[in-house]
């Protein structure tokens, strides 16, 4: 006999829900490793210092453009820290979704 549609989907999406379990306990809570977060910050400090090294027609113009630049790679950096944990912080991904098809499946 065959099974419902209704249950079919059921099993489908248990296991989908089973897989998300087995991706987070294997990416545990580390985030973002210490080689990538130095190699992030050391060439952002690079990226600031290579314009400072040379002097521009006009010293407003230069430092606006530096400061724009240090203030791009902040916000990358920033991101970067907030997006480390998909499932927990500022950016966390809500089970809403998941819980409205459980709910309409039952």
């Amino acid at each position: 006999m065959a099974e419902r549609p209704q249950t079919e989907a059921a099993a489908k999406l248990w296991e989908v829900y089973q897989a998300r379990q087995e991706r987070l306990n294997a990416a545990g809570s580390e985030g973002v490793s210490s080689v990538v977060w130095f190699a992030l910050i050391a060439g952002s400090f690079m990226s600031i210092a290579l314009p400072l090294l040379f002097g521009g027609p006009r010293p407003r113009t230069h430092i606006l453009i530096v400061s724009i630049l240090a203030g791009t790679l902040s916000l990358l950096l920033f991101a970067t820290s907030q997006l480390q944990n998909p499932y927990s912080g500022g950016a966390k991904v809500e089970p809403d979704a998941f819980e409205s098809v459980m709910a309409r499946l039952q």
